[in-house]
């Protein structure tokens, strides 16, 4: 089965969440058991991950949202420092996901 993430970025530990939870689901079809112990775990593990993602987005939007800010002092138009704080945030966390995603890939 294959998840549609078209415009999503998805981490390493979404994509064991949602195969654990598919794994789980089938085993309950074919069988009628039901063990959500790993899903629970695939879960847990990526709250986890996730406290490391926001911090990777404050840290983007503090190094980018510095220098659009004293642009937007200088030119008076506050618009850039929005703009800027939302780009790096964004811009640093698709940085991260991609990063951890090629080095999990080199390890397959």
């Amino acid at each position: 089965m294959q998840i549609d993430s078209t415009f999503q970025t998805v981490t390493k530990q979404e994509e064991t969440v949602w195969e654990s939870f598919i794994a789980n689901f089938n085993e309950k079809i074919k069988s009628g058991k039901l063990s959500t112990k790993e899903t629970i775990e695939a879960i847990e593990s990526n709250k986890k991950s996730i406290k490391g993602y926001i911090m990777f987005a404050i840290l983007g939007g503090i190094i980018i949202g510095i220098p659009s800010g004293i642009i937007a002092y200088l030119t008076g138009d506050d618009s850039i420092m929005s703009i800027g704080v939302t780009s790096g945030s964004i811009g640093f966390l698709f940085w991260k996901i991609e990063k951890e995603k090629s080095k999990n890939q080199d390890r397959s």
